[in-house]
């Protein structure tokens, strides 16, 4: 989404449901994460903010449940991760032409 001329936000959820394996089963989970980029100077310079994780819910948990073994695993990320980042952009930007078109190859 463009909030601003410069300005793009980005945010992407992804959601997992229940599972049947045939050791066992794996429950739900869901992830969040959200970016936002600004561009500086003619979009030769952008500053990007990341976060990883916003609600902090990312958990996979996977129960075993076998005759001779019962098991469960919980794998949790310790924390959000947060990355901040500056991208430079180096020589020129190659300029489209107005009437570039798509070209599709329907020889096969």
């Amino acid at each position: 989404m463009r909030l601003e001329k410069n300005t793009l936000l980005q945010f992407n959820a992804n959601y997992t449901s229940a599972r049947l394996t045939p050791q066992g089963s794996r429950r739900p989970s869901f992830v969040a994460n959200a970016g936002l980029r600004h561009d500086l100077w003619e979009k030769r310079v952008a500053l990007v903010l990341t976060v990883a994780d916003l609600c902090n819910s990312l958990k996979e948990t996977t129960e075993l449940a076998t005759p001779t073994l019962r098991e469960v695993i919980v794998r949790r990320r310790s924390a959000r991760i947060i990355y901040v980042g500056i991208l430079y952009n180096f020589g020129k930007k190659p300029k489209k032409s107005s009437d570039e078109v798509m070209k599709f190859d329907n020889s096969i």
